[in-house]
C-alpha cells in the first residue's frame, strides 16, 4: 500500500478517500500532500514518487530537484477559483465602503437608548458611505481560472473590465465576458484601472510584477 504525508490542512472529504486507498507516513512516504508549505530538498526521501498541491502554482516546490529525482509535480488549478474570487470582490467592498469603520463606530454607541442611538447614527452614516464598484474600471491581470471567473462577476456588478495576459488559454478566453477590453501592455492596465487584481503564479519573471516604478505610470 502506498504511503502520504501532509503538510497542511486538508479536508476530511479528500483525507476519507486517501485512507481508503494509502497509509498516512511521516518518515517514509510515497506522496507529499501540501497547499502552502515552501518544500526543501531535505522532504525528498528515496521512495517519494510525486507531490502534490492542494491550489494553482507550483513556486513553493523545488521542480528542478523533483525532476531530477524522477519525482511529478502536478497542482490542482481551479479548486479553489470561486472561493478566490469570491475575497477578491470582499476586498473591493471593504476598500471601496467604510464597513469595518462603520462597524467600529457602531461599537461605540453601545448603551445609547433608542432616540440617541438613531441621531448618532444619522449623524455619522455618511461617512462611511463610500463609493459604488459600478461603474469602475477593473484591471485583472492573469486571465485563468480564477481571473475569467473574477471578470465574469465585475461584468455582472456593472464594472467595467480591463484583461491583461500575455498567455492568455482559448478555454479562458472562451468564459471572459464579450465586455472585456483587452490591454496589450501591463502599463495601459495600470494606467486605466481603478481597481486591480493580480492572478499569476510567482515566478522571477513575476516577481515585484507592482512596484512604486510601476504605481508611478
Amino acid at each position: 500500500m502506498y504511503k502520504y504525508k501532509i503538510y497542511n490542512n486538508i479536508a476530511k472529504e479528500g483525507l476519507d478517500i486517501l485512507n481508503q486507498n494509502m497509509q498516512e507516513d511521516q518518515v517514509n512516504p510515497d506522496t507529499l500532500l501540501l497547499r502552502s508549505q515552501v518544500l526543501q530538498e531535505s522532504d525528498f526521501n528515496s521512495s517519494l514518487k510525486c507531490v502534490g498541491r492542494a491550489g494553482a502554482g507550483t513556486n513553493n516546490i523545488p521542480i528542478a530537484e523533483a525532476t531530477n529525482k524522477g519525482v511529478v509535480v502536478f497542482n490542482t488549478p481551479g479548486a479553489n477559483a470561486n472561493a478566490v474570487k469570491e475575497l477578491v470582490v470582499c476586498g473591493m467592498l471593504l476598500s471601496s465602503r467604510g464597513i469595518l469603520q462603520g462597524s467600529s463606530f457602531a461599537m461605540t454607541l453601545k448603551g445609547l437608548d433608542g432616540a440617541n442611538l438613531n441621531a448618532s447614527m444619522e449623524s455619522e452614516k455618511k461617512n462611511f458611505k463610500g463609493s459604488e464598484l459600478k461603474g469602475k474600471t477593473l484591471g485583472i491581470v492573469g486571465l485563468g481560472a480564477i481571473g475569467s471567473l473574477l471578470a465574469q462577476t465585475a461584468n455582472i456588478m456593472g464594472m467595467k473590465i480591463i484583461g491583461y495576459d500575455p498567455y492568455i488559454s482559448v478555454d479562458a478566453a472562451w468564459r471572459l465576458p464579450k465586455e472585456v477590453e483587452k490591454a496589450d501592455t501591463l502599463e495601459a492596465l495600470l494606467s486605466n484601472s481603478d481597481y486591480i487584481s493580480l492572478h499569476v503564479p510567482l515566478l522571477e519573471s513575476t516577481k515585484d510584477l507592482i512596484s512604486s516604478k510601476t504605481l508611478n505610470i
